[in-house]
């Protein structure tokens, strides 16, 4: 009994999240669990059979980070169709873009921005922090980021690429490849199945 309140809280308290900060969002909250934290001051997208786990119940790996997702005045964060996000945090001050089929693992951190300067003068003494670095992120698609990992600002992460749990993603990562470590770096190629093979799939799941 508990649980079904507490389900329905959630679910009311998503809806909300989604209409206060004006998210166009193409999933029904029905398909999340737990409670999102939204800030949304540019715009966010998400699209469709997104599947989003915020709550230690639902994904311990992830302890009880609630998945957040903070877009500053002009940023622009973009989540694809199929896309599975467990107990993470996304801070979007540039670009995100997330494509179609990505999965993104317990407690990962994606980032466009360095959030303060790296000069002493401009962090601690001139008001409002100027000259923080940003650039955009692009997670492409069928990509799997594992847990814990922190992919910052500028990376591009190619097609159906792997990203091994806890690396510290600092530049791009090209298709069909695995990196992990921190920083991360290249550890080896996938073979994944081509278009052509994939439409070549019979009945039982064996290429014909």
């Amino acid at each position: 009994m508990f649980e079904r309140i507490k389900n329905l809280y959630n679910l009311h308290y998503n809806k909300r999240q989604i209409k206060k900060w004006n998210v166009h969002c193409c999933t029904p909250a029905q398909e999340w669990s737990g409670k999102l934290h939204i800030v949304n001051y540019g715009s966010f997208q998400i699209g469709q059979h997104v599947l989003i786990r915020s709550a230690f119940e639902s994904n311990v790996i992830g302890g009880y980070i609630k998945t957040s997702f903070w877009i500053d005045r002009g940023g622009v964060l973009q989540i694809g169709e199929k896309v599975g996000i467990s107990n993470s945090v996304f801070y979007c001050a540039d670009a995100i873009t997330i494509e179609d089929n990505v999965l993104i693992g317990a407690g990962c951190l994606i980032t466009d921005s360095d959030s303060h300067s790296i000069d002493y003068y401009n962090r601690c003494i001139v008001p409002h922090d100027s000259n923080i670095k940003k650039a955009p992120v692009i997670i492409k698609e069928g990509a799997f980021v594992g847990a814990n990992s922190i992919i910052l600002k500028g990376v591009h992460i190619g097609k159906r690429s792997v990203i091994g749990a806890g690396s510290v993603v600092t530049k791009d990562v090209p298709e069909d490849e695995i990196w992990g470590g921190n920083p991360a770096v290249f550890i080896k190629r996938i073979e994944n199945f081509t278009d052509s093979q994939k439409l070549n799939f019979t009945d039982n799941g064996r290429i014909s």
